[in-house]
Order: C-alpha cells, then sequence, then structure tokens
C-alpha cells in the first residue's frame, strides 16, 4: 500500500506544464500523474538504502541466534528483494515505542527491553535536519542484554520507521466515520493528490482533491489504524528539499520519456527489461548524502 510521495501531484503538474510543449490536456490525469510520482518516489527511496522517507508504524524482527552473530532482519528491509544481514543495512528509524527480547523463536516467553539498555545510534548528527537513527547498540552494562541470554533468541523493535516525521498544521476534517475514503475538510487550498495527512494518530493518502472541501483518500496507512473523525485538526507531512526534488525530476523525466517514446528498453531471453538511463543516475545522485547516512546501518552487539 502506498502511503506517501515526495512532492505532489500539483507540484509535478506544475513542473510538467512550465514547458509549453507539454502544457497540454493530459496534464489534468491526476491518477496518471500520481502513479508516476509514486513509482519516482520508491526509485529515491530504493537508492538511498534507509527505507521510506515518510513515517510508518511498524515492528521489525531479528532472529539472534544461539552466536548473536549473522543478524538476519525479517521481515525483508524496505526496497529489498533477498533478506540482507543487519549490520548491512536497516530501515531509518524516528523513534521506538517498544524493544522486545524473546527467549526462543515460540515467542512464549519474553523480556521488555528498556530505553536505559539500549542506545541509538548515531549518536549525533551533522549535517541534517531531523535526521534518523539507522542503528541499535545494546549497552555493556544492561541489564537485559542478549549477551545474559543462551540458545535462539528474537529481537522485536516497534515504533515509527521513516527519516523524519516532519508536518505542518493546515485543515481540519469537519466529518468522516472510520473507513470512508470520502472525506469533507474545511479547505483543500493547499492540498493535493499524493500528500500525507495526520488525523488525530490515524495517517490519510490524499489520492484526488475533488473540490474546495472535499478529498478521496486511502485510509490507515502507514500502520495507522483508522477513526472517526470530527472537527479533527489536520497535519500535512513535508519532507526535505533533496528527495523532493530528485523524485519530481525523475517523475518528469519519466512522463515525458515515455509520452514521446524515449524510454531505453533492451530484450534479453524474450523479455524486456528497462533500465535507469544516465540522466536518471545523474539525477539520483543529489540524494547521495541520504545514501550515506544508511551505509552502516545495523543491530551492533
Amino acid at each position: 500500500m502506498v502511503s506517501h510521495t515526495l512532492g505532489t501531484v500539483t507540484q509535478l503538474r506544475e513542473r510538467l506544464s512550465a514547458s509549453s510543449a507539454y502544457a497540454s490536456s493530459w496534464t489534468l490525469d491526476t491518477s496518471a500523474l500520481l502513479r508516476v510520482l509514486e513509482a519516482a518516489t520508491r526509485q529515491v527511496e530504493a537508492y538511498c538504502k534507509g527505507g521510506q522517507f515518510g513515517p510508518v508504524t511498524t515492528n521489525l524482527t531479528y532472529d539472534l541466534g544461539g552466536s548473536k552473530n549473522g543478524i538476519i532482519n525479517d521481515p525483508r528491509p524496505f526496497n529489498q528483494i533477498d533478506p540482507r544481514r543487519a549490520s548491512l543495512g536497516t530501515p531509518w528509524i524516528i523513534s521506538l515505542s517498544s524493544v522486545t527480547l524473546y527467549e526462543n523463536t515460540a515467542r512464549d516467553s519474553s523480556t521488555a527491553i528498556s530505553s536505559s539498555d539500549y542506545l541509538l545510534f548515531p549518536y549525533n548528527t551533522i549535517g541534517f535536519s531531523q535526521a534518523p537513527f539507522y542503528g541499535l547498540k545494546f549497552k555493556d552494562s544492561g541489564s537485559n542484554s542478549p549477551f545474559s541470554k543462551t540458545g535462539q533468541q528474537v529481537l522485536v523493535l516497534e515504533g515509527d520507521l521513516g527519516w523524519s516525521d516532519q508536518k505542518s498544521e493546515d485543515t481540519a476534517i469537519t466529518a468522516a466515520d472510520a473507513s470512508t475514503t470520502a472525506i469533507t475538510c474545511v479547505s483543500s487550498a493547499n492540498l493535493s493528490a499524493g500528500q500525507t495527512i495526520l488525523a488525530g494518530s490515524e495517517r490519510l493518502y490524499i489520492q484526488s482533491v475533488t473540490d474546495s472541501t472535499n478529498l478521496v483518500c486511502e485510509r490507515a496507512v502507514a500502520g495507522s489504524v483508522g477513526a472517526a473523525h470530527t472537527a479533527a485538526t489536520c497535519s500535512v507531512y513535508s519532507y526535505d528539499a533533496a528527495p523532493v526534488e530528485t523524485a519530481l525530476s525523475l517523475a518528469a523525466s519519466a512522463y515525458i520519456q515515455r509520452m514521446s517514446g524515449m524510454v531505453d528498453v533492451t530484450e534479453m531471453a524474450g523479455a524486456s527489461y528497462t533500465f535507469i538511463s544516465g540522466e536518471q543516475k545523474s539525477t539520483l545522485k543529489q540524494v547521495g548524502s541520504y545514501s550515506s547516512h544508511s551505509y552502516t546501518s545495523g543491530v551492533v552487539f
């Protein structure tokens, strides 16, 4: 389930319409532009290797094994086809609500790990605003360290993953039950398809803006739970400028190339493969620092 995009359909439409050659009626196709922007967002996040920029409430499960070595991340990290060792990368961590150590894979006996027993790192962030954590280290002096246990163990981290939870107050939902996708708000003037809003503790992904007071939203996204809202103040999630600009550039380029038949496709063994062009690789370098931030991530013992 898609829960956010870097940039909005309004921003993508403005970028495409800046060129008179592409300022035609097809730029009004919100659903098509949203799909392209979603694909560009996933491409940026896969390049950065740290997970997704927008927050998601979920858990990470690690099979520690009897030796505490070879920790495997399960389920698989975001944007990865195959499982990876935790020492090679885990999703960005905004905050943890709980850390639980199970004494066997059946998970019939567990110990809650206090935040005083571990550290999240990096301990200091330089060059980023609200940069996330990318790993966890148990303190040598901790009372519930896995070092004090024997045999097969399972470690579960629960909390919000993502680059940041930056957001700003914008509008209010006037009425909505816990599941309807048609949402009435005070004003949609500053809203666009592709944005994620927070009402109470529920995250809603805007799929289209119907008119000045009505939205169509995907409900309960990013690990949140649907709830009824009455006069609920909403906040809009926002993201750093570099990944937003990169996603918008990739999305605009992809749409124009597809419309013009300029996508690089090679036939091999009866199948078609689309390759990243030189222009796309150059564009992705704009978020290289975000990729570097994740380079040494993992759980450390």
